[in-house]
């Protein structure tokens, strides 16, 4: 979402630094910038994160608006129900946010709506090749409808992640798609020494520091086994 970073309310530096290095790096993999800079590019790292799980769920919405029957108002209307919330999400995302526990949440509801969207896909290319799903798909088709409308209520708990996954697996293979890869777990990290976090030093006289990042919404310490340096120069 390259448009997206010049739109961010973060200092200008910031986005220079990112677009200077987009064009021949990973949107991720930038260069240790020091200086009062730096924990907003840690802030802007994560953001991106979320965003680009945000677009690659337009994408798919936009795939699947071509198949979806109009006369299903329940499709339709979750369709647009999650193009909101996207917009809203990339609206929060607007401001510099700070707090990992959050971030992660945001994240792990952006990708619910990830994989709903190829719920909604895996309907259309129904529609369009007019396959109808098993007994089995049918049930599951309409459960994760139901689930994600009590869901976009503010029920979270209500959308399992691994459950609604199994679901767009099961879709995709009755339609002949081929199945979504396996995603790492995302890591979100601040600034080194921000808040939690403490710089030490060890016997050696080596700098190191020991943090906490959060993954999947749980907190994980970081740098706690001592000295990177004196552990690899054993």
């Amino acid at each position: 979402m390259r448009q997206d970073v010049t739109k961010l309310r973060f200092p200008p530096q910031v986005a220079r630094v990112v677009e200077s290095y987009s064009k021949t790096r990973n949107w991720l993999d930038w260069p240790g910038v020091r200086g009062r800079f730096a924990l907003f590019i840690f802030t802007l790292r994560n953001h991106l994160l979320i965003l680009q799980q945000a677009q690659r769920t337009h994408e798919v919405l936009e795939n699947a608006l071509i198949g979806l029957p109009s006369s299903s108002q329940q499709l339709v209307g979750l369709w647009n129900d999650t193009k909101d919330a996207l917009e809203k999400i990339k609206v929060y995302l607007e401001e510099p946010q700070l707090d990992l526990k959050t971030l992660s949440q945001v994240y792990e509801q952006t990708k619910k709506f990830y994989l709903f969207s190829q719920v909604l896909e895996a309907q259309s290319k129904a529609t369009t090749r007019q396959i109808p799903f098993t007994s089995n798909g049918t049930t599951r088709l309409m459960l994760a409808c139901h689930r994600f409308r009590v869901f976009l209520e503010g029920n979270d708990d209500d959308q399992d992640l691994e459950w609604l996954r199994e679901t767009v697996t099961l879709l995709r293979t009755e339609m002949s798609l081929p199945l979504l890869p396996l995603e790492e777990a995302k890591d979100f990290a601040n600034f080194p020494g921000y808040q939690r976090d403490v710089w030490k030093s060890c016997d050696q006289g080596h700098v190191y520091f020991t943090a906490w990042i959060v993954r999947e919404g749980e907190d994980i310490p970081v740098g706690s086994e001592g000295c990177s340096r004196c552990t690899t120069e054993q």
